[in-house]
């Protein structure tokens, strides 16, 4: 059941008239009245005292109809006015939780991105090329961009083919640069195994092809 927004009285309908809806007499009625004119007339004080009030995302005026509680002239700017104060936080978060530099040891600027290791692209490149000068390095960035597998998997792979070619059994590597050639399907991207790069070429030549292999191995074992 309702109560009297004034008294806090049950409003009960007598059956007379239209029934209450707020208040449960005339006299509260004129009560509270009363109270929301002051209410209205010391909020109007407030805004004269205060002055002329300018939002502080579009710089415009804020209406008098708008209460004085509000902080912008509309929705749009409070939905803006927040999310700014949201950023804000992030990035003080940031600042806290984010290490220095990974080359220079230096302060990173809050505008790059939370996962930025570096405090500008100079200090980038510097430790992408440092990186890059170990041993194997460049290779294994090559293989991880290029097929998708980790060091750790290429690793597995060798061990799994003795450290040996798959196709030869080489462990010297003939072939261009004298090294380890990842074997991928040229359809679906899989990985098949390491080659030494003679054979890797072999199949590129043969263009992945088993019927032609076959019809070569029957050529070469002649009649």
């Amino acid at each position: 059941m309702k109560q009297c927004q004034m008294c806090g009285k049950d409003l009960v309908y007598s059956g007379r008239g239209r029934p209450p809806s707020q208040y449960c007499s005339r006299k509260c009625k004129d009560s509270g009245s009363a109270q929301k004119a002051r209410r209205e007339a010391l909020e109007q004080r407030k805004a004269e005292q205060q002055g002329e009030r300018c939002c502080p995302v579009c710089g415009g005026t804020i209406p008098d109809s708008v209460t004085l509680r509000a902080i912008c002239c509309s929705r749009e700017c409070g939905v803006t006015y927040q999310n700014r104060k949201s950023a804000e936080r992030r990035r003080a978060k940031r600042r806290v939780d984010r290490k220095p530099c990974a080359w220079c040891g230096g302060a990173i600027p809050d505008d790059l991105h939370a996962g930025a290791l570096c405090c500008s692209k100079s200090c980038t490149r510097k430790r992408y090329a440092d990186e890059h000068r170990q041993p194997g390095a460049r290779n294994a960035y090559m293989r991880k961009y290029l097929y998708g597998i980790t060091e750790e998997q290429y690793a597995a792979l060798m061990e799994k083919q003795g450290n040996a070619c798959a196709i030869c059994g080489s462990t010297e590597w003939p072939g261009k640069g004298n090294r380890p050639n990842t074997d991928h399907c040229h359809t679906g991207g899989q990985v098949r195994g390491i080659l030494c790069g003679k054979c890797n070429a072999g199949l590129g030549h043969f263009d992945d092809d088993p019927a032609r292999l076959r019809v070569a191995a029957v050529y070469l074992e002649g009649p």
